[in-house]
Parts: C-alpha cells; sequence; structure tokens
C-alpha cells in the first residue's frame, strides 16, 4: 500500500510538470502572437502617423502651396526652390513621403537671415530670374546697376528636385549699387 502511494505521489506530480510544461508553452505562445499583434499595431499607427507630419512655420517661407498661400515645402516632384522673403536664404529640414503622386517628397525648410546688409532680391536676373542658379544656369546678373553677391552655401541645395537630385543650386542676391 505503501509502494502504491508512492507510484500515484510520483505519477501526479509527473502529471503536474507535464500539464505545468503545457501551460507554460501556451502562455508562450499567447505572449508571442499578443507581441505580434502589438508590433502590428505599432507599424501601422506609425504608417498612419507618416501622413500626419507638418511643415515648419516660418513667416519668411514663401514657397506657393496648394491653395494659393505659401509655405515652408516643396515637393520632389514640382521642380520648386525653398524660397524665402529677401533677406532670408532657406536651412533645408526633414524629408517625407507626401502620400500625394503628384507631389512625391515633400521637403520640409526654414529660413535665417543671410546678414549681407543692402540686398534686394527683386533685382536678380537668372533663367527664372529668382536669385537661384545651378547646372546649366551660370548667367546670373543683376538689374539697375546691382552687383551679384553669393550666399556662402556651396554645398546646400536650394531646389531639390527628384528623389536624388544631383544639380547642387545655389542662391546670389544683388546688392545696391
Amino acid at each position: 500500500s505503501s509502494s502504491h502511494f508512492k507510484q500515484a505521489s510520483a505519477s501526479l506530480q509527473l502529471r503536474r510538470g507535464a500539464c505545468t510544461a503545457r501551460q507554460k508553452h501556451h502562455r508562450v505562445q499567447a505572449m508571442a502572437s499578443c507581441l505580434v499583434l502589438v508590433l502590428a499595431v505599432a507599424s501601422s499607427l506609425m504608417v498612419l502617423l507618416q501622413g500626419c507630419r507638418s511643415l515648419p512655420q516660418d513667416a519668411n517661407c514663401i514657397s506657393p502651396d496648394k491653395v494659393g498661400g505659401t509655405d515652408c515645402g516643396t515637393c520632389s516632384k514640382i521642380p520648386e526652390c525653398f524660397t524665402c522673403n529677401n533677406g532670408y536664404t532657406a536651412v533645408p529640414g526633414d524629408s517625407w513621403d507626401s502620400g500625394d503622386e503628384a507631389c512625391g517628397l515633400l521637403r520640409s525648410y526654414t529660413c535665417k537671415e543671410h546678414s549681407i546688409a543692402n540686398s534686394d532680391d527683386s533685382k536678380c536676373v537668372s533663367i527664372f530670374n529668382d536669385c537661384f542658379f545651378g547646372g546649366q544656369d551660370q548667367n546670373i546678373t543683376c538689374l539697375d546697376g546691382y552687383t551679384v553677391e553669393l550666399i556662402g552655401e556651396p554645398d546646400v541645395n536650394k531646389c531639390p528636385t527628384g528623389t536624388n537630385p544631383q544639380v547642387v543650386v545655389q542662391q546670389f542676391t544683388c546688392l545696391v549699387p
């Protein structure tokens, strides 16, 4: 009878161990499934929030927006430069997928003072009369006897059109004679 008791006790302990191992296995599977679900939800949320990014607010940014106003952003599929009010130059910011097929990458920027005294951007003469030059557009001058002054940032692309712009476009201004 003592031997039957020991066998029954050992059998019960063995079953408990098996049950505990099965329970642990199911808990691990449940936790893994939960983790996968959390990661899937987080990834979806990140994709949704990607479209919720916003452009910087800067009163000196004058790039045209879609509704007839101005903003601090340009589209990679639309030839456009980072434009600022007279006396300012653009500082490139972040880029992200706009979610708009016609726009492509949306590139943000802000404007900073260029510290060139007595400048007047309305006197610029270039292909588009916009104070920008680069690539084939090297013929720059100023109207009314004003003189060209380069804004010394040769590595900063002021007009990054396309997904991987190859031509660095620089900016100039015109100085009072």
